[in-house]
């Protein structure tokens, strides 16, 4: 599963979006959602991670990794958050990938995950954000 997530501050809104692929590499669905709200970047990722997870499940669609463009979204993940505002959202995705037998979260560059870039600026409407 690719993710990505951009930041649209002029009217408070983030684009999300992603693609989950078989191993062969077909894509198998992709999704792209508008939220509204001032999110920062790293929330924004992890909500990306979080909605991917929740679809796959829900779709039936196993995962073998999980991989984001964001280095600090992988080292999030991968640490113990006490006093975040993120550690609901990364206690979520670690619940969720731990009861689903998903894989593991990995860094990937942005060349790696156009699709999913793609996706979450097509949803904002706008090439105006911050990602």
């Amino acid at each position: 599963m690719n993710v990505d997530a951009a930041v649209n501050e002029n009217n408070d809104s983030i684009g999300i979006g992603g693609t989950i692929r078989n191993q062969k590499g077909a894509i198998l669905t992709c999704w792209a959602l508008k939220r509204p709200g001032h999110f920062d970047v790293l929330s924004s990722e992890l909500l990306a991670i979080r909605e991917g997870i929740r679809l796959a499940i829900d779709s039936g669609y196993p995962i073998d990794e999980i991989e984001s463009d964001s280095l600090l979204v992988i080292r999030a993940i991968s640490r113990v958050q006490h006093c975040f505002a993120i550690a609901s959202i990364i206690k979520d995705i670690n619940l969720l990938t731990s009861s689903a037998g998903y894989g593991s979260c990995r860094y990937i560059f942005r060349v790696r995950n156009i699709a999913a870039h793609k996706l979450e600026i097509f949803v904002i409407g706008t090439d105006r954000v911050k990602i």
